[in-house]
């Protein structure tokens, strides 16, 4: 549908000559802004506006704030919260009232659910995994949103009925937006909240870039503050606007900002749908019925390893013989953790990863993948791929689920990046053949090794991953040896002496405990840079490094 003839510039004019903030906004920005603050002039700028001081000492006295004794009036919240969270806290709540006049019950309850889940989601990010003070996150997230409100107010019905399909849909809001109107409603707010001079630091983190690569690139202060903020939009788009889909970009995002496990993804929705509750109740706002965050979370879980099995089921052909029972047990009975049940393999019977005594037994993670060929056969045993993208995916996700488990092990975790160089290109078939011969023999040095847990990945046609959890370097490095070895020995046997064996290059990364922010591309990384210098040998070697 064409989206309304209207500029962004357009909109911000107008918005400027229709909403200002409130007079105790305003005062409160002129006080603040000197470098000596007068407390007492503060609070009786606050004091003039007794509705909005009855709301920032109710929300004070919430579980957000969790103080040991109840606050009484301003001045005793001054002395236990200090200016600045008391200032951004009603800069918070001070919203013009024009901007919430005659909205649609039902999208002014939407805008709360999403606008209280992200503030109060912001927040707890930044407290419990930035370990930072959550008064400017909280404000972020309150903020954040009000050009939704401006665009209801200015376009009217057209926006509106388009917000409804939006939801109705579960699709990206501000993608969709910028089809519709070339900007989205965050963009309005970074430029609204510009004009109303309000500090840059909320308006860089309101206007950042949606980019996970360009948010971990902005300098301080903005980064922290800027991926708290994107993390707080997935979460509100994951548990309130039910797009379940955007799971594993929360989660490649959380571990490589601020090391977010599932675990720890789990316990933030747990706290996070009754605080949000308990703030509507106290300001007073209507929320749409039948929240359940908790729910939603576990559902998208599910979802997330049913799409997994189901790569899996796709790359080896439709999962059946030894691999498909496995992935069915893995799809019945998922566990809130390790998402290595989701790599696929084993049933309630399958060995640990290894020591040490006591470990939970996880479902064998083995997966040998070939995209697109049939499972009859080994995949090693053919000899193309056809969805090398699809592989390296199962790959990524194989790997980040290791780095998740080995973690709370404090175990090691090894990959090997293996590279077969057929020297006579021309001779197919024999090339297959040594191809499959060496694959069995990895297949069975991992398992003599005592590592049934391994994951095998064809990559490209002659290139292989090994995920190795629980190896250390030395181990891992053994393993790739002994391949050389196999083909070492292969070329003094008179039978394979009519053309040129291939060399093999092998790149090894370990990671002695992947630490609390560790990003699986990282040892991938580590581990093609070794492959690289491999390749710098006229005959089979094998490099290895250590990641810290």
């Amino acid at each position: 549908m064409a989206g309304p003839t209207v500029s962004l510039d357009q909109i911000v004019r107008r918005a400027r000559q229709l909403y200002s903030l409130p007079a105790v906004a305003i005062k409160l920005l002129e006080l603040t802004s000197s470098p000596q603050v007068d407390n007492r002039a503060l609070k009786q700028c606050i004091e003039n506006d007794p509705a909005l001081t009855a709301k920032v000492l109710r929300v004070v006295n919430s579980s957000l704030f969790g103080l040991s004794r109840p606050v009484g009036d301003l001045h005793q919240c001054l002395a236990l919260l200090g200016m600045k969270p008391l200032k951004l806290l009603v800069l918070g709540f001070s919203l013009p009232d024009r901007l919430l006049s005659g909205i649609v019950r039902d999208q002014l309850a939407r805008y709360w659910r999403d606008t209280l889940t992200k503030a109060v989601a912001a927040r707890e990010i930044s407290e419990t995994l930035w370990r930072l003070p959550g008064d400017e996150a909280f404000l972020g997230g309150l903020l954040g949103g009000i050009g939704m409100l401006v665009l209801i107010q200015d376009l009217q019905a057209p926006y509106s009925d388009f917000l409804d399909r939006v939801e109705c849909d579960g699709e990206d809001l501000r993608a969709l937006e910028k089809q519709w109107l070339g900007f989205d409603h965050v963009t309005l707010s970074a430029r609204l909240l510009a004009h109303w001079r309000l500090p840059k630091w909320l308006i860089a983190a309101v206007a950042a870039p949606r980019s996970p690569a360009r948010l971990r690139r902005l300098p301080a202060p903005f980064g922290p503050l800027a991926q708290i903020m994107y993390l707080s939009d997935l979460l509100v788009s994951l548990v309130a606007r039910h797009r379940i889909g955007v799971l594993p970009d929360l989660l490649e995002a959380g571990t490589a900002f601020c090391g977010l496990t599932r675990s720890g993804l789990t316990e933030l929705v747990r706290c996070l749908e009754p605080k949000v509750a308990q703030l509507a109740e106290l300001l007073s706002l209507d929320l749409p019925p039948g929240l359940d965050y908790c729910g939603v979370l576990t559902q998208a879980h599910r979802q997330l390893a049913d799409e997994v099995c189901d790569a899996v089921h796709e790359l080896v052909g439709g999962g059946h013989g030894q691999l498909g029972g496995g992935l069915e047990s893995t799809r019945a009975g998922l566990p809130p953790a390790p998402p290595v049940r989701a790599a696929g393999g084993g049933g309630p019977n399958a060995a640990e990863f290894g020591p040490p005594t006591g470990s939970p037994r996880w479902p064998t993670a083995r997966l040998v993948a070939t995209p697109g060929k049939p499972a009859e056969a080994p995949s090693w045993e053919t000899d193309a791929v056809d969805q090398p993208d699809k592989a390296a995916a199962v790959l990524l996700g194989c790997l980040t689920a290791m780095v998740t488990c080995c973690r709370s092990q404090r175990r090691e975790l090894s990959l090997l990046l293996i590279e077969i160089n057929h020297r006579d290109r021309s001779a197919r078939a024999r090339n297959t053949q040594i191809t499959r011969f060496l694959m069995h023999r990895l297949e069975a040095t991992v398992r003599e090794a005592g590592y049934p847990d391994a994951v095998i990945v064809r990559l490209t046609r002659a290139r292989f991953a090994v995920v190795l959890p629980h190896c250390d370097r030395g181990l891992a490095v053994a393993m790739g040896r002994c391949l050389i070895d196999v083909l070492a020995g292969m070329a003094s046997d008179r039978a394979h002496h009519a053309a040129p064996l291939p060399t093999l290059r092998i790149g090894a990364a370990t990671v002695a405990v992947p630490p609390k922010n560790f990003s699986a591309r990282a040892l991938i990384e580590s581990a093609e840079r070794c492959l690289y210098a491999a390749r710098s040998s006229r005959t089979s070697s094998i490099k290895s490094i250590e990641v810290y």
